[in-house]
């Protein structure tokens, strides 16, 4: 790509720069797409879990993840930046959650 040739452009209230009437100005190299991390297809969704062991887990980490919010709120980041990053089970929906958000099959009354 060419360097920019400044002689074709005339200044704008200080702020920046536009073309002199008539000139055109060669944008094509200020914006580069990185091409390497676009997909053809979303994702796939994450596969829900159950068991006794998820719920215990979930159930722990939720409370202490909302007293790691309260002690980031209240100042103490070092505290409450790991008491929020105690990790929860992927995919896992509670059984409350799915009396709330019944899937297809599932029984309702």
């Amino acid at each position: 790509m060419a360097p920019l040739d400044t002689s074709k452009l005339t200044p704008l209230n200080t702020s920046g720069l536009i073309p002199s009437e008539g000139s055109e100005l060669d944008v094509s190299g200020l914006v580069k797409l990185d091409t390497s991390k676009l997909t053809a297809a979303p994702p796939a969704p994450e596969e829900e879990t159950g068991g006794f062991g998820n719920a215990f887990l979930s159930g722990f980490a939720t409370p202490v993840q909302a007293i790691g919010r309260t002690a980031r709120a209240f100042g103490a980041e070092t505290i409450g930046g790991a008491l929020e990053s105690v990790p929860t089970p992927k995919g896992y929906v509670s059984a409350g959650e799915r009396l709330i958000n019944p899937k297809e099959g599932d029984f309702t009354i």
